[in-house]
């Protein structure tokens, strides 16, 4: 179920275990998406039997299963299964608007009540969600899918760090061994004009393992590179050393594959 080798191999040679724990960055930017990279994770997460709790916030469900379906994996099949656990943040939204939801547990209260804590309904959901899981000491991913677009809906910066913390102490509430629960993987949006999105994906950066960005390349658009693929990892062995290590790749997106590359190395350019 592994979906692209190449990405597998750059994340092992540089370290990156996602098996291990905290929490681990994903950023896209206005002309670049991690859909993809998303996929992977997830399908290589269930290939190693573990659960996977995905939060939608800026695509659909249904948006993912079509770049699955594309990719080779069948993700819908994988949700029935019960493999794979759905919170869909814009059904959600939709109900609260429609006025068709129990406000007690309507995680989108507080758009018309508002709260000094506007996240913990939602955070309780996702806790209700992964307990079973917590109950068993099962190894899962939490995915939270476009956390930006909680800014949409008025919450402040320091709410959606807030949140994150509380969803992290989730993964953390492991077994009296010190194995982890789980993994955090969250996925944010970089605008370069935006200075909101900016603080949200700097504090997270600030308290990630690793953080993978996907940008656009300076020089424009190409049909043999379609962006940079940049690693960043933070020795938890070593937390004296501040400064992650780097590593870039240059990657592109083929039908059912992500390539990477070193920079200056694509067929094109040889």
């Amino acid at each position: 179920m592994n979906m692209f080798d190449s990405v597998t191999n750059a994340l092992e040679s540089c370290g990156v275990c996602i098996d291990e724990g905290g929490l681990l960055l994903l950023s896209e930017t206005s002309s670049t998406t991690a859909c993809g990279l998303v996929c992977h994770v997830i399908t290589s997460e269930l290939a190693n039997n573990h659960h996977v709790c995905f939060v939608s916030m800026q695509h659909t469900w249904g948006h993912y299963c079509n770049i699955g379906n594309k990719l080779g994996v069948n993700l819908r099949q994988l949700t029935s299964d019960g493999k794979i656990q759905v919170i869909e943040m814009l059904k959600l939204l939709s109900r609260t608007l429609d006025e068709v939801t129990d406000s007690a547990d309507d995680p989108f209260d507080f758009i018309k009540t508002p709260s000094v804590h506007p996240l913990h309904k939602l955070y309780q959901l996702i806790r209700r969600t992964l307990q079973p899981w917590l109950d068993k000491n099962e190894f899962f991913i939490l995915v939270l899918d476009g956390i930006s677009f909680l800014l949409n809906l008025g919450l402040k910066s320091a709410d959606i760090h807030n949140f994150i913390n509380y969803c992290r102490n989730l993964t953390e509430m492991g077994d009296l061994s010190g194995r982890y629960a789980g993994t955090l993987v969250v996925v944010t949006q970089l605008y370069e004009k935006d200075d909101e999105t900016s603080i949200v994906s700097s504090k997270i950066i600030h308290t990630s393992n690793t953080y993978i960005s996907l940008d656009s390349l300076k020089t424009g658009l190409s049909r043999e590179v379609h962006g940079n693929f940049i690693i960043n990892v933070l020795n938890r062995k070593l937390p004296h050393i501040c400064s992650p290590e780097v590593w870039t790749f240059q990657y592109k997106m083929e039908d059912k594959n992500m390539k990477l590359f070193a920079p200056g190395t694509a067929s094109g350019v040889l």
